[in-house]
């Protein structure tokens, strides 16, 4: 090696190890609460309604970096009676930056607690999700292929209820997650148990779906099996989809039964005549 290219090898190697001290200073003495002003701002730009981050914003750089946000409220629409409509205790994510720098999106751990969600139709047709301050966009933002979903290595849910409230049809949803099974997500099967009430009736849920790694497969079908409960009414919902997404090349058989067909109108909004208890098993494919 000549002289001058030591010269600036070592020139450039102070320079690198200066800026390197220099970040590490600054990440050490950053105070992340200082960011929650300009993130509820970009979220009031974007969608029109306040977001607070009344908890601490707290960030844990690394190769696998850690984002904790506590009490976090989303403000509903102005119409709606409910003043949120979202309400999050705690999320706390974890990101692998070594697979950023690879433009892979992989989350090695995604906890939520304390989960209130509102979904609201007004009489007038207007849902509290439309959004005024939204930009107009011609493609949508979720994924359209099953191999476009970040990698969620772990999943938990604890304590989270969903209320949903369509005041055109009068139909209201209300369910409360008591269990999310999420270990080994990616290679593990999805479960989900949630009870609570439809229509002022008691209504239970369970779902088991296929792993995490099996929905992100274009190449194998993902399969569902789904069991609801809603007073006297049980379904149960078991198949293979080809596309989950677009909820295309089903494979299903849905088996229903209850005590009276006509006891289903307050849950389809279909009108059937009364009928002796009945047992229902189609297939679809």
């Amino acid at each position: 090696m000549t002289k001058r290219k030591r010269y600036i090898l070592i020139w450039a190697s102070s320079i690198f190890g200066v800026v390197a001290i220099a970040v590490a200073i600054f990440v050490s003495t950053l105070d992340a609460n200082k960011a929650k002003t300009y993130i509820s701002a970009g979220v009031s730009k974007v969608t029109g309604r306040n977001l607070s981050i009344a908890g601490d914003l707290e960030i844990d750089l690394g190769w696998v970096s850690r984002v904790r946000a506590s009490d976090i409220q989303f403000e509903n629409a102005d119409w709606s009676s409910h003043p949120q409509m979202i309400e999050v205790g705690l999320v706390d994510v974890q990101v692998d930056l070594w697979q950023l720098l690879k433009w892979r999106l992989v989350l090695p751990g995604v906890t939520l607690s304390q989960v209130k969600v509102i979904l609201e139709k007004n009489a007038g047709g207007a849902a509290n999700w439309e959004f005024r301050g939204a930009p107009v966009v011609t493609e949508p933002a979720v994924p359209k292929k099953r191999t476009e979903f970040p990698v969620i290595e772990k999943l938990i849910i604890k304590d989270a209820m969903l209320l949903f409230d369509n005041q055109e049809t009068n139909a209201q949803v209300e369910l409360k997650l008591s269990q999310a099974e999420a270990e080994g997500f990616l290679q593990g099967p999805v479960k989900v148990k949630a009870e609570g009430y439809y229509q002022k009736q008691p209504m239970t849920l369970s779902l088991e779906g296929g792993s995490y790694q099996n929905l992100r497969s274009s190449s194998e079908p993902y399969p569902l099996q789904i069991n609801l409960g809603a007073g006297k009414l049980k379904a149960n919902i078991a198949g293979n989809l080809t596309e989950p997404l677009e909820m295309k090349g089903e494979d299903v058989t849905l088996d229903i039964e209850g005590d009276d067909m006509a006891n289903l109108f307050p849950l389809i909004r279909l009108v059937f005549p009364s009928t002796p208890p009945y047992r229902l098993k189609l297939k679809a494919i």
